[in-house]
This record gives structure tokens, sequence and C-alpha cells, in this order.
């Protein structure tokens, strides 16, 4: 329910792989259509870079007056990388808060 938040917050962090400019960038989305999980459905919040090595930022992203529903879904997804050997950076997503 986000109703009655106006930010979303939360961590990213990284373990010891290595950083890539070269993989896909996070996307951070948000649906108002309850079950249903066509693409067409996500609207994005935002887009951002994987942390580099070892490290944590904290995002603070301030939702839009048509995400504060109750029945809002949140998504943090990545496209398939564009090269054969598959994605170089890792990330791990904590402490999501809304706000």
């Amino acid at each position: 329910n986000t109703s009655t938040a106006s930010v979303l917050q939360f961590a990213l962090g990284s373990g010891s792989c290595r950083f890539s400019y070269s993989d896909p960038s996070i996307t951070v989305s948000y649906s108002l259509t309850g079950n249903t999980n066509s693409s067409d459905d996500w609207i994005t919040l935002d887009k951002i870079r994987a942390p580099t090595n070892s490290s944590t930022v904290v995002h603070l992203l301030p939702l839009p007056h048509p995400s504060r529903a109750e029945s809002v879904r949140l998504r943090w997804s990545q496209e398939n990388p564009h090269r054969p050997e598959g994605y170089e950076s890792c990330w791990g997503l904590d402490n999501v808060l809304l706000v």
C-alpha cells in the first residue's frame, strides 16, 4: 500500500563482482494492474546503474501521484545482457522503505 507514501527508499549493494558499464541498467518500476504481468503494465520510476565493487548506495525515488494507491506492485529488473557472456556485475536489494 503506497497510498500515504511519497518516497521509495532502498539500498542497492554489490558483492565482489566487477563493475561493468556494458551491463543494462536496473529498472525500478511500478504496476497498478493487480495480478497481470504484461510489460505494458509496468511504469518506469528510474533506471539505475549497478553499484561499484563492494559498495552500497541508498536511493530515494519520489513516488508520482498515480503510484500512490492500495494495490501497487514494485519491481527491480534488468534487461537481458547484450553479450553472450552474460552479466558482469552483481547487485542485491535491501532495506526497502515507503516513506
